[in-house]
């Protein structure tokens, strides 16, 4: 989870899986300074109103205390984007708008890093780009024809409002519990 009042974490992941219509997640997380374990449960999936909740325990999972629940109706099949905030003044929020769409990507990888390589790999890939958090945030989903073993990644990118910088990180499908740190930086000069 990354919440964009902070922009800077993101929560640890909770891993697990479904069987049949329900799926279970755990971690191990802190509230208030104190370790915690939390749980999702989704519940129905296949129905028409799947729903979700969370649960926190302070007894690593003797006992556990529901604090959230959704219950999900399906608007619209085809995914778009959620209406902008009301931060219409914040000129950052549109950085990224450049990206936004479906797009062919022509790609030269250097084959060897810090080896004096003047080898590089070219293929080809496809990267869908839409933004989140009403222009605060953005996420790009990669499909990569890389030689020999092609390969899925993301990236997710979000706008911190007190330092006036971008997170990005990538997300790379052939380690996906390994979320690599995040750059920081911000755009000037058009």
């Amino acid at each position: 989870w990354l919440d964009g009042r902070n922009a800077g974490r993101i929560d640890p992941p909770v891993v697990g899986g479904f069987v049949g219509d329900k799926g279970t997640f755990v971690a191990r997380d802190a509230f208030q300074g104190k370790p915690i374990t939390v749980r999702f449960r989704w519940h129905d999936i296949y129905r028409a109103r799947p729903h979700w909740e969370q649960a926190f325990s302070a007894e690593g999972g003797a006992t556990w205390e529901v604090n959230w629940v959704n219950f999900f109706t399906r608007t619209i099949r085809q995914p778009a984007s959620l209406a902008g905030n009301d931060d219409e003044d914040v000129p950052q929020r549109r950085d990224w708008d450049f990206l936004v769409g479906k797009w062919h990507v022509h790609n030269r990888r250097l084959r060897q890093r810090f080896a004096r390589s003047t080898e590089w790999d070219e293929f080809e890939s496809t990267l869908v780009n839409w933004p989140v958090l009403g222009g605060f945030g953005n996420v790009g989903d990669n499909k990569f024809a890389y030689p020999g073993a092609a390969y899925r990644g993301m990236s997710f990118r979000v706008f911190d409002r007190d330092s006036r910088t971008w997170s990005s990180w990538w997300l790379d499908g052939r380690s996906p519990t390994q979320l690599a740190a995040p750059l920081r930086g911000s755009f000037s000069n058009g």
